[in-house]
């Protein structure tokens, strides 16, 4: 009985998150043609740095599967398949690797060095994909969707992994006997 009430736990914990990650990529500022500036990635490093990788990969893609199947959980609500093929279709999918990188950065020795190596990914693939997706030439790509937003993204995922923290610590708090 035991197992099957941590086994809902998880699940909850993985579906709560995968709604987290919807809401803050909902509200989106279109700054650069195709990049728009949202709190995305903040969502996903708060959701990962409360969860285990595995459960923080999950969270992501449900969300990644829910914004494929249509519904709008992608910036500025929108859904399906053809954003995940668009101009941000790779920062969509750097938020996988994003996820296990947040989720290894608990510790505050190695936050910064996890966060950053993370988002470096995160960025990377956005920034191929620009490329190869996008109309941008390789400069252009750097400086339009990637360059600006990693500080940004770096900042806020820190404030997010620092909140992570107080939201692990209420919720070991809240299970302790």
């Amino acid at each position: 009985m035991q197992h099957g009430r941590e086994r809902l736990r998880r699940m909850t914990r993985i579906a709560i998150s995968a709604a987290i990650i919807s809401i803050c990529a909902i509200l989106a500022i279109p700054l650069v043609p195709g990049v728009p500036l949202t709190l995305q990635t903040f969502g996903v490093v708060l959701c990962a740095s409360v969860l285990m990788p595995t459960e923080a990969i999950g969270a992501v893609l449900i969300y990644l599967l829910l914004g494929a199947a249509g519904l709008p959980v992608f910036s500025a609500m929108r859904g399906g398949v053809s954003v995940l093929f668009g101009p941000t279709g790779g920062f969509l999918l750097g938020l996988l690797p994003l996820a296990l990188f947040g989720s290894l950065a608990k510790k505050q020795s190695v936050r910064p060095v996890f966060l950053g190596v993370g988002l470096l990914c995160c960025h990377a693939l956005g920034w191929i994909w620009l490329y190869h997706f996008g109309t941008y030439i390789p400069e252009g790509g750097w400086l339009a969707g990637v360059a600006g937003y990693y500080i940004k993204d770096f900042v806020t995922g820190y404030f997010a992994c620092l909140l992570g923290k107080r939201v692990r610590n209420g919720m070991d708090a809240q299970a302790a006997p």
